[in-house]
């Protein structure tokens, strides 16, 4: 549930991560923002800043975690490498992409255009930043060679107005000009959040207004693979492509409010002298104004075939959402006997326009219960929609966990979730119009029935070694799934797929500077045409890191590998915004190294790194295949040098 008592001194915000492609505006701008916010503040630790994040969808929070002042893991800023173990991507930041970790459904209404959404502000997570009494601000900035123009600007500030209105401003963009013709991205995302209470905290009121916007060129792939194959390596940036003049923009607007009344007793009793403040129920109010529009546009079909080529050559096609949302929780605080419950109704008005009008009035009941049973951690969530688009959607979630202590040093935690979900397939799969697409269909509704165990040892600390490390094993049962077939059409699997899936990860470093990040995926599916994830993957680092010839500055110097074994490929529909099936060629099997240097003196670190290192060997040394594609006609970005700094200002 969601323990409102933490709004206090709570500020929303968001780690969504953009990209950024105006070369003169960051050189305007962050020598600006250095003189600003270095000025004659007094800027508190940005290590003691603590965050605390609930998702507004299903009332859940993970308690407060301390920002991430660490160098493990920075170099790696690219959303499509960050949250994913394997995926497919069309070569450049920015650019369209696909996660192969494991199969997900939708919850709630879903739109399409998913490749995407990682790039922007999630319209469905609420996320709280909590701030010192005094300014903090974290700035982190990459830039990249002039061959792919990457840049990177990540900005969180938050402070405290009149020493009592906590405010945060998050603003973060990324882009690339790309290796390839035509492949240009430039994506930002802007966030204003607060809150404010009263005296006796018994009523708090969070806001955030959020603006995010992204445009790409689409290029349709390479037109002659075989061409760029056996090209010269030096001259396949300029290998034609099968788009010249295609073109996305997207763009979101967002709104969200959270007022809440505290009632029942201020008080209740630690001991026979001390009392801590407390209120027994919380009767919250969320309202949510959403809006999303993606545009396309094409003044040619170049080389690229289509569903239909008799209503035009090119395309102005248009989608737009619009989403009104009020929800009214009631909970209780955990803290009290029998207590750790909560309800809620919620109403969401959804508008969509293309080339026609649809409206939706989605309504949904919530149930979340958290309590402690004989040691044991139990928490279920469900909903049920009884109205709307998503209507006879559902569902339900039993997680049990419990953590043992082994030694002082030593914590285990063991948890097992079972759930249940069914949900209306998204919009664009059912219903789509362009001058080169267009369906119409009434699918089934989307199944999956999932059993995960959980194993995660934290605090394992030695004289020799520190560890921690965690195993998750999935097993799931998939009915009526939904994927696009090799002519780009959404098609239902009218039947039952199941699969399982094993994830390791590690975290250690041993004899003080051999440190190692491995996170091993293993999948096993019915049916490998459909569910077109590998078997093996990993996503994994290996660094030597301790002091620079004994000073204050800390150091790893080390590499990241990406590999997954070979699938069949998918290619990359710029008009509908999906991935397609491909069964006429294979991606995967590719070994993706990147080596970094990542320093750190007290509050600033720098980054260095070469992103696919071992492209482009001279012949008698390239131990890699000369074909690296990332999707059907994709090619990966070939060899680039990065580099980065972070800044986090305070005391």
């Amino acid at each position: 549930m969601l323990y409102i008592r933490q709004y206090y001194t709570t500020l929303l915000g968001s780690s969504v991560i953009q990209k950024y492609n105006m070369h003169k505006t960051v050189k305007n701008l962050l020598p600006f923002l250095i003189l600003l916010l270095s000025g004659t503040h007094a800027y508190s630790q940005w290590s003691s800043v603590k965050y605390s994040y609930s998702n507004i969808s299903n009332n859940t929070t993970n308690g407060f975690v301390d920002s991430d002042t660490s160098l493990n893991s920075q170099q790696i800023f690219s959303p499509t490498y960050k949250n994913s173990i394997a995926n497919l991507n069309l070569g450049n930041i920015g650019q369209p992409w696909l996660s192969l970790d494991g199969p997900k459904i939708n919850s709630g209404f879903n739109l399409g255009m998913n490749a995407y959404k990682s790039y922007m502000i999630n319209p469905d997570e609420f996320i709280y930043i909590v701030p010192n009494k005094k300014p903090c601000t974290d700035i982190k900035y990459f830039q990249g060679s002039r061959a792919n123009g990457v840049v990177n600007l990540d900005l969180i500030h938050t402070q405290y107005i009149k020493k009592k209105y906590p405010i945060a401003i998050v603003f973060n963009r990324l882009g690339s000009t790309g290796s390839y013709l035509h492949q240009n991205t430039d994506w930002y995302n802007t966030q204003v959040m607060g809150s404010i209470y009263n005296k006796d905290s018994n009523y708090i009121l969070i806001y955030r207004a959020s603006f995010s916007k992204g445009s790409l060129e689409h290029n349709g792939g390479i037109q002659d693979t075989g061409a760029f194959d056996s090209s010269d390596i030096s001259f396949r940036n300029y290998s034609p492509v099968n788009l010249s003049n295609s073109v996305s923009k997207l763009n979101s607007k967002q709104i969200q409010a959270v007022q809440s009344f505290h009632l029942g007793p201020k008080k209740i009793k630690i001991n026979d002298s001390t009392f801590k403040k407390e209120y027994k129920y919380y009767l919250t109010h969320y309202i949510n104004y959403y809006t999303f529009k993606h545009n396309y546009t094409d003044d040619s079909i170049d080389g690229l075939t289509y569903q239909y080529r008799n209503y035009g050559a090119a395309s102005n096609d248009s989608i737009v959402e619009s989403r009104f949302t009020n929800k009214l929780v009631f909970s209780g605080n955990p803290s009290y006997p029998n207590s750790g419950t909560s309800s809620y109704i919620e109403h969401s008005y959804i508008t969509i326009k293309d080339s026609l009008k649809s409206t939706y009035n989605n309504v949904r009941f919530g149930v979340d219960i958290d309590k402690k049973l004989s040691g044991i951690n139990v928490k279920s969530n469900s909903y049920w929609y009884i109205n709307g688009y998503n209507s006879r959607d559902y569902n339900i979630t039993l997680a049990l966990s419990k953590k043992l202590e082994i030694t002082a040093k030593r914590n285990l935690l063991f948890a097992f979730t079972a759930s249940g979900a069914k949900n209306e397939a998204n919009m664009m799969a059912q219903n789509f119009y362009s001058n080169h697409y267009r369906w119409a269909t009434k699918m089934d509704k989307v199944g999956l029935t999932k059993f995960s165990f959980n194993i995660k040892e934290t605090n394992n600390q030695r004289s020799n070694f520190n560890i921690q490390q965690k195993l998750n094993v999935d097993y799931y049962i998939l009915r009526n799934y939904v994927y696009n077939n090799p002519l780009s059409i959404p098609t239902q699997y009218n039947g039952v797929l199941t699969g399982s899936t094993i994830n390791y990860s590690l975290q250690a470093k041993v004899f003080k500077h051999l440190g190692c990040n491995i996170n091993l995926n293993y999948n096993n599916v019915s049916d490998n045409y459909y569910l077109r994830l590998p078997q093996y993957a990993t996503k994994s680092s290996l660094y030597y890191t301790g002091k620079f010839f004994n000073s204050p500055m800390n150091f790893q110097l080390g590499a990241d590998l990406f590999w997954f074994s070979k699938i069949r490929s998918s290619l990359w529909n710029p008009v509908a915004g999906v991935f397609y099936f491909d069964n006429l060629h294979y991606t995967g099997n590719y070994p993706l190294i990147d080596l970094f240097f990542n320093a750190e003196i007290y509050q600033v670190q720098l980054y260095l790194k070469v992103e696919h290192a071992f492209w482009g060997l001279p012949t008698g040394y390239q131990f890699l295949p000369n074909e690296y594609y990332s999707a059907t006609a994709y090619p990966m970005q070939p060899r680039a040098i990065r580099f980065g700094l972070r800044w986090r200002l305070g005391g």
